[in-house]
């Protein structure tokens, strides 16, 4: 059992394996970082929640939209007639928006989140309503009741009135609710000129809107022809939604998109009755731009850590060949130190990365953490060298009278080399392994060696073989003491 155990104990795979084991344990601790890098993440998202509360969130304009009410004649199940009052929609023929978008970064503790304020212009024309074309009578229609509604996904971000100019009449927006199933909740501007001359006609519009929000702006294409040009100063922009731009141009100073739209791209029509068109149509042919923040630090902390253990693998790896080719002997707990200096390393880069840039925080975390396993491996791999003189220290201790160590020397070489002598034969001797007979004449003998002395001079190799065959490789100074501790 015990000659099993010490080959166990220098086996180079059950070291490997052993090692392993140790990168294996390391991934507790580093699976308590990837939490608190989760944690940390989970407080930004909550602080970009508040921020977009307060200033505005994402945001989507659609519209504007045509609505006229009309009346339509329906038969119960007892056959009895009755009005029922309906809304007719209708889409612009052109829509054109001109905007700038003012960036900036709002804060909450140490998070920063990007927001925006767009300065819009909106104009364009509708055709005069196709009412036949959904089975509307003329007269069923109540054109003084008319009325355009937007479509603001957080109407919180409007910064200034909306007025609107147009040949049916000038108005001011007001808040209403959602008028149009399918869309954001809108505000909505009366049309009472639209049907003045008896004759409903095609007219222009045009209108400001001033619009806070945060992070994305996207248009929805009501018009049967949509154009949308946007610029801004934010260097990294990323289009989204269901249509990218016709022409973009992005630098270091900003950039500048434009985009062009035809109605036939879309999934609806341009005009319905009530709640005919599924609001998941609609939603689907967003398109805009987002503020895009590359890479967030906790990203970037996040895909780190994914290679720890790499890194500690690397690190153990660097230890077994010092253990292999520099003749000392590691403890499993000094390689675990060594892990756990790794894995501080990516808390210290997490701590760091929140108040200064990732490139710093990784380069300043790099250094402490190297410098702390350079300055430890430099440490106990000088304290375990062959000629220092606390190499004995890295074996475990060992009391062995020099008695055993003969005895176990002359075994170890008869199993190796058949080489045992009886001390009755005469004059026999072994030169290269010391071992000689009493008979063999006066020569120095080990004190207590029994009838088989060692050659003082062979003494020490004698031991080095037996240290090093029972797992120990130390240096014995003085062979003739009766007791030496290893």
């Amino acid at each position: 059992m015990s000659e099993l155990f010490q080959r166990l104990r220098t086996s180079v795979t059950v070291k490997l394996l052993f090692i392993g084991f140790l990168v294996l344990i390391l991934l507790i601790p580093m699976g308590m970082v990837r939490s608190i890098i989760y944690e940390r993440n989970h407080l930004y998202l909550s602080a970009k929640q508040d921020i977009m509360n307060a200033w505005g969130r994402e945001q989507t304009i659609g519209g504007p939209v045509l609505t006229l009410p009309y009346r339509m004649m329906v038969t119960d199940d007892k056959g009895i007639k009755r009005v029922r009052k309906s809304l007719a929609h209708f889409l612009p023929e052109r829509l054109s928006v001109r905007g700038q978008l003012d960036t900036e970064m709002r804060y909450r503790g140490i998070y920063q989140v990007p927001v925006y304020t767009a300065d819009l212009k909106l104009s364009g024309r509708f055709a005069p309503p196709d009412i036949a074309r959904l089975g509307i009578e003329p007269h069923n229609v109540d054109w003084g009741g008319a009325y355009l509604s937007v479509a603001i996904a957080d109407a919180r971000g409007i910064k200034e009135p909306m007025r609107l100019r147009s040949d049916a009449g000038d108005g001011v927006f007001e808040p209403g609710g959602v008028k149009v199933h399918g869309f954001d909740p809108q505000v909505i501007v009366p049309l009472p000129g639209l049907g003045k001359s008896g004759r409903p006609s095609g007219f222009q519009f045009g209108f400001g809107l001033k619009l806070s929000g945060t992070e994305k702006l996207r248009f929805l294409p009501v018009g049967d022809r949509t154009e949308v040009l946007l610029t801004s100063a934010w260097p990294s922009p990323s289009f989204v939604g269901a249509y990218l731009p016709a022409r973009r141009d992005i630098d270091d100073k900003g950039f500048s998109a434009e985009w062009r739209v035809l109605h036939l791209g879309r999934s609806y029509p341009g005009e319905w009755r009530n709640a005919e068109i599924p609001a998941k149509l609609i939603a689907n042919s967003a398109f805009g731009v987002n503020l895009f923040v590359p890479v967030s630090t906790y990203q970037k902390s996040t895909r780190a850590a994914k290679y720890a253990i790499l890194f500690i693998g690397l690190s153990f790896l660097a230890y077994f060949m010092f253990e292999v080719f520099g003749n000392v002997r590691l403890h499993p707990f000094q390689y675990l130190l060594v892990g756990f200096a790794n894995c501080l390393f990516y808390l210290l880069l997490l701590s760091l990365s929140e108040h200064t840039s990732f490139v710093v925080a990784y380069a300043v975390s790099a250094a402490a953490s190297t410098a702390l396993v350079v300055g430890y491996s430099m440490s106990i791999l000088k304290s375990l060298s062959p000629g220092s003189d606390h190499a004995r220290v890295a074996r475990r201790p060992l009391h062995i009278p020099v008695r055993d160590l003969a005895r176990r020397t002359v075994r170890h070489a008869h199993r190796c080399r058949g080489a045992f002598h009886h001390p009755r034969h005469d004059h026999v001797s072994d030169a290269e392994t010391g071992l000689v007979s009493r008979n063999a004449g006066p020569r120095p003998r080990l004190a207590g060696a029994g009838r088989w002395g060692l050659a003082a001079g062979d003494a020490n190799r004698l031991a080095r073989v037996l240290c090093w065959n029972a797992g120990y490789q130390e240096r014995i100074p003085d062979p003739t003491d009766s007791v030496r501790t290893i």
